[in-house]
């Protein structure tokens, strides 16, 4: 069971300082308060316990926040760190302007820093907030004595990760609302409008062409099994996100999306680039390599790259190089490995990691802008050709009845 003690102590600075912190017993509180560079002036028992383990806070905090989020907060915390603000204050300014999810847990951070945590050890308490790589980060920025620098590069990266995304969804918003208003507008017409159509031909015992006559099986399994599309709407996300979580369907649904036309390159696109930038970015933080490689996996979401990463991380560890093992996927391009050739050979591994991220990040921003042009018209004759079949198939007998007629 932890206790909470009142303290009172002064920082490195002499600044006074006050608050709760939680240990099992006041000899343990004192020595975490000395960890904390803090010179103690009164150390004395709060009014009451707690028996939630620190280790267990995190199970009802495990809201994942936003990109942006994470963004801002770094952004903030580096700019205040920079400027001179304590640590602990410059945590309390940005909780008091955070959203309330993400006000919570910098609250909670606070206290484990007040604990004797620090900062890297605090956030890991907190996983689904602070990923593995900014934890990884920060935890170096600290050991250097360079957090403020380090807050400020995850906050680039997560801004360009944040951008990117958007795009990605911008992109993908219109064709998303154009192909469903479609889907619903064809079912409508297929239930309602097309059997009074039918029904209308018969009474004028006019032959219906081939067309009509597929037209009108097909409403009628639509009105036979009306539930089939609206189960199909629910199912088939609920089915994908399920699959995601078996890691052989998972591995086979981002194989499938790789080989996909189009979309298929720039998801490839998109991943060089977020491993290049993170793994330049823990480099220059001054993770080691091998270490460096093990976090990037987790920013992949691809388990196709995540395996090849892992040899490549195999062959480190066994004298080679990362070029050597990712020259042996067809999934990387040739100029990639060769960069990252000469950035190992030359050790400037870092700045060739980053050349590779930004030409990447130009060539998705350029590809997006190409998918969006070209969605356009693609959809217009899509949608168009449906419905001109069912015009067709409308207007066909019509024809038949007109050119029955004698006159």
């Amino acid at each position: 069971m932890y206790i909470k003690y009142s303290y009172r102590a002064r920082d490195s600075s002499g600044r006074l300082v006050t608050g709760i912190i939680e240990a099992p017993d006041l000899l343990t509180a004192a020595e975490l308060l000395r960890r904390a560079n803090f010179y103690i002036t009164g150390l004395e028992p709060a009014d009451e316990t707690v028996n939630i383990e620190p280790k267990n806070i995190n199970v009802f905090f495990n809201n994942k926040v936003s990109t942006k989020e994470l963004a801002v907060f770094s952004r903030q915390l580096s700019t205040l760190l920079e400027a001179g603000v304590p640590i602990l204050t410059a945590l309390d300014v940005i909780s008091n302007h955070a959203d309330k999810k993400f006000r919570n847990t910098v609250s909670l951070l606070i206290k484990k820093l007040q604990s004797g945590y620090d900062l890297a050890e605090a956030m890991q308490k907190f996983r689904g907030v602070f990923p593995a790589l900014y934890i990884q980060m920060i935890k170096t920025g600290v050991k250097v004595g360079q957090l403020g620098k380090t807050l400020e590069r995850l906050a680039d990266y997560l801004e360009k990760e944040h951008e990117i995304k958007e795009r990605v969804k911008s992109t993908l918003v219109y064709p998303a609302v154009i192909l469903i208003s479609s889907f619903f507008s064809l079912l409508a017409m297929m239930i309602f409008v097309l059997p009074n159509f039918i029904h209308m031909m018969k009474i004028f015992d006019v032959q219906l062409p081939l067309l009509t006559q597929l037209l009108f099986k097909v409403s009628n399994l639509l009105i036979e099994f009306w539930y089939l599309p609206v189960l199909l709407i629910f199912f088939v996300p609920a089915g994908l996100c399920f699959s995601r979580k078996n890691q052989h369907l998972k591995t086979l649904q981002d194989i499938l999306l790789i080989k996909l036309p189009v979309i298929g390159i720039i998801h490839s696109k998109m991943i060089i680039a977020r491993f290049s930038r993170s793994l330049s970015d823990l480099i220059k933080t001054g993770v080691p390599l091998v270490k460096a490689l093990a976090v990037c996996r987790g920013v992949l979401g691809n388990s196709v790259y995540i395996q090849l990463i892992d040899k490549a991380g195999e062959s480190l560890q066994r004298g080679g190089s990362i070029a050597l093992a990712l020259n042996k996927s067809s999934l990387i391009p040739p100029m990639v490995s060769q960069m990252i050739k000469i950035g190992e050979e030359s050790g400037t591994l870092e700045y060739m990691l980053e050349k590779i991220a930004d030409t990447y990040e130009r060539e998705v921003e350029v590809s997006i802008s190409r998918l969006s042009v070209l969605l356009e018209p693609v959809l217009i004759i899509f949608t168009g050709g449906i419905v001109a079949l069912v015009v067709m198939g409308t207007v066909l007998p019509i024809f038949n009845i007109v050119g029955s007629v004698k006159y």
